[in-house]
Formats: C-alpha cells, sequence, structure tokens
C-alpha cells in the first residue's frame, strides 16, 4: 500500500514544482532566456492548484476503485477507515515532501550551477 500511496502523492508535487523547474531545463536547453523563466513565476499558484486538483482526484479514483485491495485484510469498519486515512495521509506528505525537497533543496543548488555555467561567460 505504501508504494501505491508515495506514486500517488510524487506525481502532484512534481507538477506543483513545474512553474519554477521546468522553465530552469528549458534555460539549460536554450530554448528561453532567464527573464522569459522569470515570467512563469506568476503562475506559480495555478501550478500549485492544479497539483492539488490532481492529487485529490488521483486519491478519489483510486480509493473508491480499489477499495477492496487496500482493505484486503480488514476485519472492522474502523480497521478500513483508519487504513484508508493513513493511505490519503502518507499520500499528502509525500507530495508535500516533494514539493518543498524540490523548492528548497534543488532549485538553490540547480540555480547557481545554470547561472555560473550559461550567463556568466556570455
Amino acid at each position: 500500500m505504501k508504494k501505491e500511496a508515495f506514486k500517488m502523492g510524487l506525481l502532484p508535487g512534481i507538477i506543483a514544482t513545474l512553474c519554477c523547474l521546468g522553465p530552469l531545463f528549458l534555460i539549460i536547453l536554450g530554448l528561453i532566456s532567464a527573464s522569459t523563466a522569470l515570467g512563469f513565476t506568476m503562475y506559480k499558484p495555478y501550478f500549485i492548484l492544479l497539483a492539488i486538483v490532481i492529487l485529490f482526484i488521483t486519491l478519489w479514483f483510486y480509493i473508491c476503485r480499489r477499495k477492496q485491495i487496500i482493505c484486503s485484510g480488514c476485519s472492522t469498519k474502523e480497521q478500513e477507515r483508519r487504513l484508508i486515512f493513513l493511505f490519503i495521509v502518507f499520500s499528502l506528505g509525500v507530495a508535500t515532501l516533494t514539493y518543498i525537497a524540490v523548492f528548497y533543496l534543488v532549485l538553490p543548488w540547480f540555480g547557481p550551477i545554470v547561472y555560473e555555467n550559461f550567463y556568466k561567460g556570455k
């Protein structure tokens, strides 16, 4: 179950970071400039909202379709509810940690490398 919850949370976390990570890769490929990439930051709330919507849609679809798989060993309704609750909490945690890791670990490390290699030499 944890593997499925990890997959459910990873996709929305990555989608939420596309407003800043995507333009960085486009700069590396030489398709856009840094000033164009900065224009993407104004769409950050929309990417986060899209990620939340996708997270809830995937969780709803997964839980409604696979309820019997999530709770194959559940003997009571209380056990079933607890397992579904843990699945949702774990998926939300993975999405949040993915978002935080990319914004506060990957981008601060990767941004200066791109700047030094692509803009200081010109």
